[in-house]
C-alpha cells in the first residue's frame, strides 16, 4: 500500500515497486511540470544501420563471460570462435567479488578443467585436441578456431604441467590426416597457419599437403540436412584463401573446389526462405519451421560459409542483406543474461556461429 509521501516506481527485473519521497501534492500523482518516472530503458539492439546492429550484438554478448565451473571446455570453443584472444572466462577461484576473468583462449590451451573435463590430451611429443562430448564437436575444430582467429603458432600451451606450442597442436593434426574422415575444419585450421607448398608425413607415412586434404575432401560427400556440409565448404573456402595469399595460382583440385564453392553459393539464394534464413535441414528442404533454434543453427552456418567464400563485391547484394539482417534479428531475440552454461548445444551453436558471420560479414565490409 502506497503511503502518503511516497509513490511506486517500477523495479527492473522484480517483481515488487520501491517506495520514494514525493513532496506535495496527493499520493501518487505527479508534480506540475515533471513527468512520471519511467523505468530506464536498454538502447534497441536492432538499428537500421547493418553495422551498428552487429557492433551491438557482439558487445552485448561480449558480457555473456562463460565460467569453468559451469560450462564445458566446448562452450569456450564457441564462445572464441567469435572473440578470439579477446574472449575472457571465469574459473571457480575468479567468481569472488572483485576478481578478473582470464583470457579464454589460455585456459583451454592451458587445459583449464570445464566442468572437470579438458579440451587436450598429450602423448609423448604429441598434443592432441579431444574430440567428442564436451569437447571439439568434430576433428580440427580448435585448431580452426586458432587459425581464423590469426593466433600465433608460438602461443603457449601446457598439458600436465609439459609445455607445447600451437606448433604442436598443428604437428598432431598432420599427424592424423587420414583418408575417409572428417578433415574439414583440419583444412580450416592448416590453411591459417601453413603454404600450399608445406608437406609432411601422416601417422601411415603417407605424404599429404593442402591440395591432399582438398581432394580427399572433394571424395567425401557430407549430408547435406547438418553442419557437415557447411564445414566442409568453409575448408574449401580457406584452402582457396592459403592458396590466394601466397600467390599460388589454383591447380587443378583447387579449382574443383573453387567450383563446388560457386555452385553451393548459388544454390544456397536459391532456397532462401523471404525471412531471408533457411530451413533447419540446410540444403535438404527450403520452407520455414518453427523451431526458432534449430533455424537459427542452420541459417548461422549457411551464412557463415557465404560471409567467409563470397567475393567481396557479392558481399552487398540483396539476398545477402536480407540474410545477414535476418540473422541479427534473430541473435538478437536470444536473451543476454542467460549464460552459456545454461543453454543447450543447439543454442551456444547458434548464437556463436550467427555472432561469428556476423562478425566475418562486418570485418569484410568495414575493414580497420
Amino acid at each position: 500500500m502506497i503511503t502518503d509521501s511516497v509513490s511506486a516506481q517500477y523495479v527492473p527485473g522484480g517483481n515488487a515497486v520501491r517506495s520514494y519521497p514525493q513532496p506535495g501534492g496527493r499520493p501518487g500523482s505527479p508534480q506540475p511540470g515533471r513527468p512520471v518516472p519511467q523505468p530506464p530503458q536498454e538502447p534497441p539492439l536492432v538499428t537500421n544501420d547493418i553495422h551498428q546492429t552487429i557492433q551491438n550484438l557482439l558487445a552485448v554478448n561480449s558480457r555473456r563471460i562463460p565460467n569453468t565451473a559451469d560450462s564445458l571446455p566446448s562452450d569456450l570453443l564457441a564462445y572464441c570462435f567469435v572473440y578470439g584472444l579477446d574472449a575472457m572466462t571465469y574459473t571457480p577461484a575468479a567468481r569472488q567479488p572483485q576478481s578478473e576473468p582470464i583470457y579464454a583462449v589460455g585456459a583451454l590451451c592451458w587445459n583449464f578443467p570445464c566442468r572437470s573435463v579438458t579440451m587436450l590430451r598429450a602423448s609423448s611429443n604429441h598434443v592432441f585436441a579431444k574430440v567428442g562430448y564436451g569437447c571439439q564437436p568434430q576433428p580440427g575444430a580448435f585448431l580452426a578456431m586458432l587459425g581464423l582467429s590469426e593466433i600465433a603458432p608460438d602461443y603457449e600451451m601446457k598439458v600436465n604441467n609439459r609445455e607445447y606450442t600451437i606448433i604442436d597442436l598443428i604437428k598432431s593434426e598432420q599427424y592424423q590426416c587420414s583418408r575417409r574422415m572428417d578433415l574439414s575444419m583440419v583444412l580450416v585450421g592448416l590453411a591459417g597457419y601453413l603454404t600450399p607448398k608445406e608437406e609432411w608425413t601422416n601417422r601411415l607415412n603417407e605424404t599429404w599437403n593442402i591440395q591432399r586434404i582438398v581432394t580427399e575432401e572433394l571424395a567425401r560427400r557430407p549430408d547435406q540436412n547438418n553442419a557437415a556440409v557447411t564445414n566442409q565448404l568453409l575448408g574449401f573456402a580457406a584452402a582457396v584463401r592459403c592458396y590466394e595469399r601466397n600467390h599460388i595460382p589454383l591447380d587443378k583440385a583447387l579449382m574443383e573446389a573453387s567450383d563446388s564453392l560457386e555452385e553451393y553459393q548459388k544454390f544456397a539464394f536459391s532456397i532462401q526462405n523471404p525471412s531471408g534464413l533457411w530451413h533447419p535441414l540446410f540444403f535438404s528442404y527450403k520452407g520455414d519451421d518453427p523451431n526458432a533454434d534449430a533455424t537459427l543453427y542452420a541459417s548461422a552456418h549457411i551464412v557463415r560459409f557465404l560471409v567467409y567464400s563470397l567475393p567481396e563485391d557479392q558481399l552487398s547484394d540483396a539476398r545477402m542483406s536480407r540474410a545477414v539482417t535476418a540473422l541479427a534479428s534473430r541473435a538478437a531475440k536470444i536473451q543476454a543474461n542467460v549464460p552459456l552454461g545454461n543453454m543447450s548445444d543447439l543454442q551456444v551453436g547458434g548464437l556463436t556461429t550467427a555472432l561469428h558471420a556476423l562478425k566475418i560479414y562486418d570485418e569484410r565490409l568495414n575493414p580497420k
